[in-house]
Protein backbone atom coordinates (compact mmCIF):
# COMPACT_ATOMS: atom_id res chain seq x y z
CA UNK A 1 0.00 0.00 0.00
CA UNK A 2 2.77 2.40 0.89
CA UNK A 3 4.76 1.35 -2.19
CA UNK A 4 1.80 2.30 -4.37
CA UNK A 5 1.37 5.66 -2.61
CA UNK A 6 5.08 6.44 -2.99
CA UNK A 7 5.08 5.09 -6.56
CA UNK A 8 7.96 2.76 -5.72
CA UNK A 9 8.63 -0.93 -6.15
CA UNK A 10 7.66 -3.24 -3.28
CA UNK A 11 11.06 -4.93 -3.50
CA UNK A 12 12.79 -1.58 -2.80
CA UNK A 13 10.68 -0.90 0.27
CA UNK A 14 11.05 -4.48 1.52
CA UNK A 15 14.83 -4.14 1.25
CA UNK A 16 14.72 -0.88 3.25
CA UNK A 17 12.60 -2.57 5.91
CA UNK A 18 14.90 -5.60 6.10
CA UNK A 19 12.08 -7.84 4.92
CA UNK A 20 12.99 -8.93 1.41
CA UNK A 21 11.28 -12.27 2.06
CA UNK A 22 7.86 -10.58 1.69
CA UNK A 23 8.50 -9.06 -1.72
CA UNK A 24 8.16 -12.26 -3.71
CA UNK A 25 5.02 -13.79 -5.12
CA UNK A 26 4.88 -16.38 -2.32
CA UNK A 27 6.27 -16.29 1.20
CA UNK A 28 6.53 -20.07 1.29
CA UNK A 29 8.52 -20.11 -1.97
CA UNK A 30 10.76 -17.26 -0.78
CA UNK A 31 11.63 -19.20 2.38
CA UNK A 32 12.50 -22.28 0.29
CA UNK A 33 12.56 -24.69 3.23
CA UNK A 34 12.09 -28.40 3.76
CA UNK A 35 8.74 -28.16 5.54
CA UNK A 36 9.12 -31.71 6.84
CA UNK A 37 12.15 -30.68 8.94
CA UNK A 38 11.07 -29.12 12.27
CA UNK A 39 14.34 -27.18 12.59
CA UNK A 40 13.86 -25.60 9.17
CA UNK A 41 10.27 -24.72 10.06
CA UNK A 42 11.47 -22.95 13.22
CA UNK A 43 14.10 -21.15 11.18
CA UNK A 44 11.41 -20.03 8.72
CA UNK A 45 9.23 -18.79 11.57
CA UNK A 46 12.14 -16.72 12.88
CA UNK A 47 12.67 -15.16 9.42
CA UNK A 48 8.97 -14.26 9.20
CA UNK A 49 8.93 -12.75 12.71
CA UNK A 50 12.07 -10.72 11.96
CA UNK A 51 10.44 -9.49 8.74
CA UNK A 52 7.33 -8.43 10.67
CA UNK A 53 9.47 -6.59 13.20
CA UNK A 54 11.43 -4.89 10.42
CA UNK A 55 8.32 -3.84 8.53
CA UNK A 56 6.64 -2.57 11.71
CA UNK A 57 9.69 -0.44 12.60
CA UNK A 58 10.05 0.83 9.03
CA UNK A 59 6.37 1.75 8.73
CA UNK A 60 6.63 3.87 11.88
CA UNK A 61 9.10 6.12 10.04
CA UNK A 62 6.79 6.70 7.06
CA UNK A 63 4.40 9.62 6.66
CA UNK A 64 1.82 7.20 5.19
CA UNK A 65 2.00 4.86 8.19
CA UNK A 66 -1.77 5.02 8.77
CA UNK A 67 -2.21 3.25 5.42
CA UNK A 68 -0.40 0.16 6.72
CA UNK A 69 -1.84 0.16 10.24
CA UNK A 70 -4.79 -2.18 9.48
CA UNK A 71 -2.52 -4.75 7.79
CA UNK A 72 -0.01 -4.63 10.64
CA UNK A 73 -2.83 -5.06 13.16
CA UNK A 74 -3.92 -8.24 11.36
CA UNK A 75 -0.32 -9.51 11.26
CA UNK A 76 0.07 -8.93 15.00
CA UNK A 77 -3.26 -10.67 15.66
CA UNK A 78 -2.14 -13.73 13.69
CA UNK A 79 1.20 -13.70 15.51
CA UNK A 80 -0.49 -13.49 18.92
CA UNK A 81 -2.82 -16.41 18.18
CA UNK A 82 -0.23 -18.67 16.53
CA UNK A 83 3.18 -17.95 18.09
CA UNK A 84 4.52 -18.46 21.58
CA UNK A 85 7.92 -17.51 22.96
CA UNK A 86 9.74 -20.09 25.07
CA UNK A 87 11.61 -19.30 28.30
CA UNK A 88 14.86 -19.17 26.33
CA UNK A 89 13.43 -16.51 24.00
CA UNK A 90 12.91 -18.72 20.94
CA UNK A 91 9.62 -18.54 19.09
CA UNK A 92 7.59 -21.54 18.07
CA UNK A 93 4.12 -22.21 16.72
CA UNK A 94 1.50 -22.83 19.38
CA UNK A 95 -0.01 -26.27 19.70
CA UNK A 96 -3.75 -26.49 19.07
CA UNK A 97 -6.12 -23.86 17.78
CA UNK A 98 -6.83 -20.52 19.43
CA UNK A 99 -10.43 -19.82 20.40
CA UNK A 100 -12.07 -17.56 17.80
CA UNK A 101 -8.99 -17.98 15.64
CA UNK A 102 -8.79 -15.62 12.70
CA UNK A 103 -8.21 -17.79 9.64
CA UNK A 104 -8.65 -15.19 6.93
CA UNK A 105 -6.70 -11.96 6.64
CA UNK A 106 -9.26 -10.65 4.16
CA UNK A 107 -12.43 -11.49 6.15
CA UNK A 108 -12.14 -10.63 9.85
CA UNK A 109 -15.45 -12.40 10.58
CA UNK A 110 -14.40 -15.77 9.17
CA UNK A 111 -13.80 -18.26 11.97
CA UNK A 112 -13.00 -21.94 11.47
CA UNK A 113 -14.31 -21.91 7.92
CA UNK A 114 -17.55 -20.11 8.68
CA UNK A 115 -18.56 -16.47 8.60
CA UNK A 116 -19.64 -15.23 12.02
CA UNK A 117 -22.02 -12.58 10.70
CA UNK A 118 -25.64 -12.94 11.75
CA UNK A 119 -28.05 -13.56 8.88
CA UNK A 120 -30.55 -10.82 8.05
CA UNK A 121 -34.03 -12.09 9.06
CA UNK A 122 -35.57 -9.95 6.32
CA UNK A 123 -33.80 -12.12 3.77
CA UNK A 124 -35.59 -15.38 4.36
CA UNK A 125 -34.59 -18.36 2.31
CA UNK A 126 -36.99 -21.24 1.88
Amino acid sequence: MIAAQQERELSDLAREAGATVVSGSSLKAALDLNWEDPNECLSGLQVVLEALEGVTSWVETQPEKETATPALTVAEQVKAQDVTVNDDGTAQLKKGVARNRRISVEDPHRRHGRTSTIPDPAKKSF
